[in-house]
């Protein structure tokens, strides 16, 4: 390593969305680029553009957004795959469409699902989330959407949630619960990824399962949000949320919907390509 990239790292510290101040480091970095496909020649390049930009103090977003910029104007595709964690960020602010953005990630998986059902519990009634069906019985599903990263979902969160979905099982419901998954935005802590283990509770977030976390899931499955189109407009992201439309691939046969929300056919035709690059698809 050279001398100036080792002074970078020493002295280098950003500010994480929590507030935590950390140092940078340029091995981090690259390893966020590679993971999104991109070659260790082209990560080289698009750091060595980066670091004139870099300062001290930035904000992880700030950092982002110029990571971003580069990536975009190297592969496109790979940008794409660098927000997807962000893309999910802005499935908010409220948890909503996160639920319903997993209760399809459910039915690709094959269940049939229920979102914000009222359940009379043995003691209590629980409204819950997302309710995962096949033959063989019922998945149970909590949603925790934070609206920034540096918020992790701790033990606590865990022990609530199966002290809720244990009172479930032992209530009069018509469903024959034989699954908990717990489903996020961000990452779990150890804590709550030991106690999930032992318990045989699914966790669905940045940092677990442990061979394959939500965020590859999303990628291998190709359930890319449609928060992932940068060329979409939030009123416009807002208002095919509302109509129940949550995925990249949904769009492909909905030009009429995106027409009756008030796009034009330029903007829908502008889309397409940007569809079909996060499909693997041609045109």
């Amino acid at each position: 390593m050279s001398s100036r990239k080792k002074k970078l790292q020493q002295q280098f510290q950003i500010i994480k969305s929590s507030g935590e101040i950390q140092p940078f480091s340029i091995k981090k970095l690259k390893r966020s680029f590679e993971r999104c496909g991109l070659k260790s020649r082209d990560c080289d390049t698009v750091i060595e553009k980066l670091k004139p930009e870099l300062k001290q103090g930035m904000t992880t977003k700030n950092l982002y957004s110029k990571a971003y910029r580069l990536l975009h104007k190297t592969s496109p595709l790979a940008a794409v795959l660098y927000s997807l964690k962000r893309a999910l960020f802005e499935l908010g602010p409220t948890g909503y469409h996160f639920e319903d953005y997993m209760a399809k990630y459910a039915q690709e998986l094959g269940y049939e699902t229920e979102v914000r059902k009222i359940l009379q519990g043995e003691a209590v009634t629980h409204e819950v989330d997302v309710l995962a069906h096949k033959k063989r019985g019922t998945v149970l599903m909590e949603c925790k959407f934070h609206n920034h990263q540096g918020k992790k979902n701790d033990i606590k969160l865990v022990l609530y949630v199966k002290a809720r979905y244990d009172d479930l099982k032992s209530g009069k419901t018509p469903y024959h619960f034989n699954e908990l998954w717990i489903a996020s935005n961000t990452s779990f802590t150890q804590d709550a990824l030991k106690y999930a283990q032992f318990h045989n509770i699914q966790l669905l977030g940045t940092n677990t399962p442990k061979d394959e976390n939500l965020l590859s899931q999303i990628e291998r499955m190709k359930l890319y949000p449609i928060t992932s189109l940068k060329r979409l407009k939030s009123d416009h992201i807002t208002a095919l949320l509302d109509r129940g439309i949550f995925l990249v691939k949904e769009l492909v046969n909905e030009p009429e919907a995106m027409r009756r929300i008030g796009m034009d056919d330029h903007e829908i035709a502008r889309l397409y390509p940007d569809i079909f690059l996060l499909l693997g698809r041609d045109s």
